[in-house]
């Protein structure tokens, strides 16, 4: 199957099961055969876009995140090859800001990703609050101008997640998902600007019928945590249950071997999960060895 990745082709299906020579981002091949391996044990992936949270854990539906950030091209690899198992995610695409502003407005990042949601992949919003209200004085504001501009490339944003933006929450000691009261949390947080934009905006009044973080807020059934909860956000995969405070299964580095990979398995098969994974941090093996 030849496909065009930004202009480049690719071949999805003709991985080498061979690691790259110096491990700087997990293998997207093992990324796949983790999926695999979930779906021969009966597990069930589905998009954020409708969840059916209630049937969740019976049902072992299992909801994967990726935030898109730096990388649009191994976006695209992922949602592909992800696609060819059968696997449906939820791809959340930041507003402009200085994480995507070098390729945001380029017309082939439209086309890219009206292709990922051509896949039956669905595109979110990866909110970045602090940003918003900085640059529009109010998060209502920014969030409907860009609705704006992704409705005017075909891409209808009823799903959002939070983008931590951990220099703005250690300095004035505020957390991202507190500008909702649907999911809001109690703050120490003393400055006085911030505070005025605690619990001030209802993730219904700005149009989203689903919210996704660690746990999942739908409109109309409240917040849920899932079964599960997986994270590449340490550059290591971890694995654990979601009401625990402390991970089971702590990843090295990049590490996605067949151990790791049968250890994650084992304990999230058997309920419901969700997971946060960065396209950025994968790439196709083409070592050639």
């Amino acid at each position: 199957m030849r496909l065009q990745v930004l202009g480049r082709p690719f071949r999805i299906g003709s991985y080498k099961r061979r690691r790259p020579e110096r491990a700087e981002c997990f293998v997207l091949e093992d990324y796949i055969e983790l999926l695999r391996s979930l779906l021969n044990a009966g597990v069930c992936f589905d998009s954020l876009e409708n969840p059916v949270l209630a049937k969740a854990s019976n049902e072992r539906r299992h909801y994967i995140k990726h935030d898109i950030h730096h990388d649009l091209g191994n976006t695209y690899l992922m949602a592909a090859a992800e696609a060819q198992l059968g696997v449906t995610s939820t791809y959340f695409m930041m507003h402009e800001n200085f994480v995507n502003r070098r390729y945001f407005g380029q017309s082939a990042t439209w086309a890219t990703l009206r292709s990922i949601q051509d896949m039956r992949h669905h595109i979110g919003l990866h909110v970045d609050g602090f940003l918003l209200i900085e640059q529009f004085g109010d998060l209502r504001e920014g969030i409907a101008e860009t609705r704006r501009v992704f409705a005017a490339e075909g891409i209808d944003l009823t799903v959002g997640n939070t983008h931590g933006n951990s220099a703005y929450q250690s300095k004035f000691n505020f957390e991202p998902m507190n500008f909702y009261p649907e999911v809001a949390r109690p703050t120490e947080c003393t400055d006085a600007f911030w505070l005025s934009h605690y619990s001030r905006y209802s993730l219904a009044d700005l149009g989203f019928r689903v919210w996704a973080d660690t746990a999942v807020w739908q409109q109309g059934v409240g917040e849920q945590l899932l079964d599960f909860y997986v994270s590449d956000n340490s550059t290591g995969i971890c694995a654990g249950g979601s009401r625990k405070s402390t991970w089971d299964h702590i990843g090295e580095q990049w590490d996605l071997s067949e151990p790791h990979r049968r250890r994650i398995l084992q304990l999230i098969r058997e309920g419901s999960c969700i997971y946060l994974i960065h396209p950025q941090f994968y790439r196709p093996d083409r070592s050639g060895r």
